[in-house]
């Protein structure tokens, strides 16, 4: 007899069959379809939702192992599980970029040594794009059939998910961090992983602004009644999540096609950008699982000059203050700039004449069951300018 799951808050949205996320032969298609639908059946018909794969032999719950070494002197009992690779929950990271990836160097030196605990696909915004002869391998042989990206637009959002279903495929894929080109991990791998795996939530930015929701985007994108004012919420798109809140995502269409329809509506009044990258995963999340979620940025990125983009750190101004307080933050800031609504502002400075936001429920605090953390795990946005400096510094600065 076919199961039926409860009708709750905390469940997974109604089940409509997810919009497509490209146009394969009919062959590939079907087996596609196939293959993701068992997965996700396999992942939703389990009495206990597990926060990894139900398909990892390894454990039960990936914070159970034992430690083999500490992360971190500088931030409490960070630990390293002694799982063996072929069996462990994987990070899946999921690299949006515009092509290129110049600070590859970078990543290579983080994942080295951790195989089996990561895997890697690449979503390029350029559909014709291909790495060179040469490139590294654990990006070349990443890249995923993709579409068009622009900023501003709603391919953003459909390339997230493009990149989500390729990930979800594979059973060991327990996380799913979303990175760009310009993104750069801070902390070493055995850190990253274990801040991850232990915690009990998705690491995803997602709050309430009232000027925002209220007299902007709310009342222009036409939502309702899939989306009620009070459920709108929004903030960075960079995010870490768990495999159940991305099977959440995969199963989701009514979400997907409320704010497609909606850029697509704007985009046909004359409007320039559809941020929706700020809003689907973050309302879809807060919907049907509000206390699975962080509620603050893993990825720290610098708004003081409140413009549409963060500032672009160069040669020139990165440096080892720069590293260093960026690690420290405990304290995360967040905050509109109400007047010319530009999208959301991070900074780890927090300027008092700027309008301040309503707080998270951890008050602005960083905090992983409970106890207070370091806010953020990767940054950006550094020019591939940088490189020089990140890589002769890294052992210092990022501790690999």
């Amino acid at each position: 007899m076919r199961r039926t799951a409860p009708k709750a808050r905390t469940s997974v949205p109604p089940e409509d069959k997810p919009p497509r996320f490209a146009r394969p032969t009919r062959i590939a298609s079907v087996v596609f379809a196939l293959v993701l639908l068992a997965v996700t059946a396999r992942s939703y018909t389990s009495r206990q939702h597990s926060d990894v794969s139900d398909g990892l032999a390894s454990r039960d719950d990936v914070s159970d192992h034992e430690p083999t070494s500490a992360a971190s002197a500088n931030d409490g009992d960070q630990t390293f599980p002694t799982v063996e690779p072929s069996q462990a929950a994987r990070i899946a990271f999921l690299f949006l970029t515009r092509g290129p990836l110049p600070l590859a160097p970078l990543w290579e030196r983080f994942f080295q040594g951790h195989e089996g605990y990561y895997s890697v696909y690449v979503h390029a915004s350029d559909p014709s794009f291909a790495f060179p002869p040469g490139f590294s391998p654990t990006f070349r042989d990443a890249l995923i059939p993709g579409g068009k990206v622009v900023w501003g637009d709603f391919s953003m959002v459909a390339a997230e998910r493009k990149l989500l279903a390729a990930a979800f495929v594979d059973p060991r894929n327990a996380f799913f961090a979303l990175a760009s080109e310009s993104c750069i991990p801070v902390w070493p791998f055995t850190y990253v992983y274990s801040y991850i795996a232990s915690a009990n939530v998705s690491l995803l930015d997602a709050h309430h602004d009232q000027y925002e929701m209220a007299f902007h985007r709310y009342e222009r994108w036409k939502l309702e009644p899939v989306i009620r004012k009070k459920d709108f919420v929004g903030g960075s798109q960079w995010f870490v999540l768990r495999r159940r809140h991305v099977a959440m995502i995969m199963k989701d269409s009514a979400h997907y096609l409320a704010h497609q329809r909606s850029c697509q509506f704007r985009m046909k009044t004359g409007s320039r950008f559809c941020c929706a990258d700020e809003h689907y995963v973050q309302v879809l999340l807060h919907m049907y699982d509000p206390v699975g979620i962080s509620r603050y940025p893993t990825t720290f990125a610098d708004w003081s000059l409140a413009e549409w983009h963060p500032k672009l750190f160069v040669a020139e101004n990165v440096t080892t203050d720069l590293i260093t307080s960026i690690k420290s933050s405990k304290q995360f800031v967040s905050y509109r700039n109400f007047w010319k609504d530009f999208q959301s502002n991070y900074s780890y400075i927090e300027d008092p004449s700027l309008p301040q936001p309503e707080r998270s429920p951890s008050n602005g605090f960083c905090s992983i069951n409970g106890l207070p953390r370091n806010c953020f795990l990767f940054a950006r946005k550094f020019d591939e300018s940088t490189i020089e400096f990140l890589l002769d510094h890294c052992k210092e600065l990022l501790g690999f």
